[in-house]
C-alpha cells in the first residue's frame, strides 16, 4: 500500500519496510533472510533521502545486527551495530536513550557468544545511559533488565539472570502496584523468570 500511495522510493515505504523487518526479526521462528532483504532495502532508500550518517539509517544497520546475531554471524552484526552507534552518538549524543539501547544490543552479540567479560561493561554502559535519561524506575529500564535476563537465561546463564529479573520486577512493582500480576507486562517477566527458574531446577 505504501509504495501505491508513495511510489518506490518515499522514506514511508522504508519505515514500513522497517517495521515489517522487525516484525520477522521478534517472530518466534524469526525470519531473518527476509528480514534482511527487507531492511537493506530499507537502507538504499534511507541513504539516497536523508544519507548514510542520519539517524534514521542507523535503525535498520540496528535490526540488519540482530538479525545476524541469531545466525551466527558475529562479525557482520558487530560491524554494523557499531556503525549504528557511531551515527547515533554523533548525531543524537552520547546519552540519548537511543544510543543506550544500540548499546545494550551491542552486548546481547556477545552475550550470545558466550562471551560475558565483553558483554559486562556494555550492560553497565547501557543501562546508565537508560537510567539516566529516564530515571532508575522508569518501565523502559525494567524492560531492558528484562530483555537481558531472557537473553542470558536463553544462554544457560541463570546467574546473571537471576538479578535482572528481580530488579525488573522491583521496578514494575513500583511503577504498577505490588498487586500487578496482571499487568501484562508484569506477568510476562514473571513467566520468563519460572521458565528459566525450572530450566535451572529451581521450581519443582
Amino acid at each position: 500500500i505504501a509504495r501505491q500511495v508513495y511510489g518506490n522510493d518515499h522514506l514511508q515505504v522504508a519505515f514500513a519496510l522497517h517495521r515489517l523487518a522487525r516484525a520477522h526479526l521478534s517472530a518466534e521462528d524469526g525470519d531473518y533472510s527476509h528480514c534482511e532483504a527487507l531492511e537493506e532495502e530499507c537502507l538504499r532508500i534511507v541513504k539516497n533521502q536523508l544519507g548514510p550518517d542520519h539517524p534514521d539509517f542507523a535503525r535498520p544497520l540496528n535490526t540488519l545486527a540482530m538479525a545476524y546475531k541469531e545466525q551466527g554471524k558475529y562479525a557482520a552484526a558487530e560491524s554494523h551495530i557499531a556503525e549504528a552507534l557511531r551515527i547515533l552518538k554523533q548525531k543524537l549524543g552520547s546519552n540519548h536513550p537511543d544510543v543506550g539501547y544500540t548499546v545494550l544490543n551491542y552486548a546481547l552479540i556477545f552475550i550470545k557468544q558466550g562471551k560475558y567479560s565483553e558483554a559486562e561493561p556494555l550492560i553497565a554502559q547501557g543501562l546508565g545511559i537508560v537510567r539516566g535519561y529516564f530515571g532508575s524506575t522508569h518501565p523502559a529500564v525494567a524492560e531492558c533488565l528484562s530483555g537481558l535476563a531472557v537473553k542470558f537465561s536463553k544462554q544457560g546463564n541463570f546467574t546473571a539472570a537471576e538479578p535482572l529479573f528481580e530488579e525488573a520486577l522491583k521496578i514494575a512493582r513500583q511503577v504498577y502496584g505490588n498487586d500487578s500480576v496482571q499487568h501484562p507486562f508484569v506477568a510476562e517477566v514473571l513467566r520468563a523468570f519460572k521458565a528459566a527458574s525450572l530450566e535451572k531446577g529451581n521450581v519443582h
